[in-house]
């Protein structure tokens, strides 16, 4: 009963609200715009021109975020909960320009976000649940623009030893559209990472955008490779390897 006085006192002085939140993480760095009861447990270094942005009733807890390089933004909208098991949860820049926007009503655990390079960014919008998953972005040597966007309601679910992994490179897009499933160990790569040249030297395996259309259901141990394109309402089964579209809904 004191313990929960002792709260709404603090919740209802600014002041308090933003020692408590100072006591309780390790800030450092650029503009960070944080407040709440619930952020605690926390390590977050940012450079200078960096920011990070949260909204209201967020649940921020056992994360790290480390940022450098030049511009680059997470925005974290209302009622978001990003939480970590010994700091799992994780966002690592290192770059410039490069932004994280997590909307409204997401809930987020163990999940971690590696962006690499240059004008990335990774939007997952309103209502979503990820847990478990690995966002991996790398830019190559010509500094192209990457980008991961998941549309409202999507769930994707991983496991402690079976996380989801979503892997990008070379200026490509991976698109997962609203109300979508994904179980877990489900592999996405845009890229094969290493190159493959025919007998004249010129490579044959350039990365391709991955496209996964709305009310769409990724089994357990799915892979989709580059280039594959799932229209609206499919069902990919559980162990599939997908190197090619499929173009016809509700199959």
């Amino acid at each position: 009963m004191v313990k929960a006085k002792v709260k709404k006192l603090i919740e209802k002085n600014l002041f308090l609200t933003k020692l408590f939140t100072l006591l309780n993480n390790n800030f450092s760095g650029g503009e960070i715009i944080i407040s709440g009861m619930k952020v605690r447990k926390n390590q977050i270094k940012l450079s200078e021109t960096c920011s990070l942005r949260c909204g209201e009733n967020c649940s921020i807890q056992n994360s790290g975020m480390y940022v450098r390089g030049d511009a680059n933004c997470i925005e974290i909208g209302n009622n978001v909960e990003f939480l970590g098991d010994e700091k799992n949860a994780s966002i690592l820049i290192s770059g410039n320009n490069n932004y994280v926007k997590i909307e409204d009503n997401c809930k987020l655990l163990n999940v971690q976000f590696f962006i690499q390079g240059d004008n990335n960014k990774i939007h997952i919008h309103k209502d979503c649940s990820v847990v478990y998953t690995d966002f991996h972005i790398e830019s190559d040597c010509v500094k192209k623009e990457n980008t991961i966007e998941i549309f409202d309601g999507t769930t994707i679910h991983g496991r402690i030893e079976k996380r989801v992994e979503v892997f990008l490179d070379e200026g490509t897009n991976v698109v997962i559209g609203s109300d979508c499933m994904l179980s877990n160990n489900v592999l996405i790569r845009t890229t094969d990472s290493h190159s493959i040249l025919n007998s004249q030297g010129v490579r044959i395996n350039r990365a391709k955008d991955v496209i996964i259309g709305n009310h769409c259901w990724l089994g357990a141990n799915v892979t989709l490779l580059k280039g594959v394109n799932i229209s609206d309402k499919n069902v990919v089964a559980a162990g599939s390897v997908c190197t090619k579209s499929f173009t016809k809904n509700n199959t």
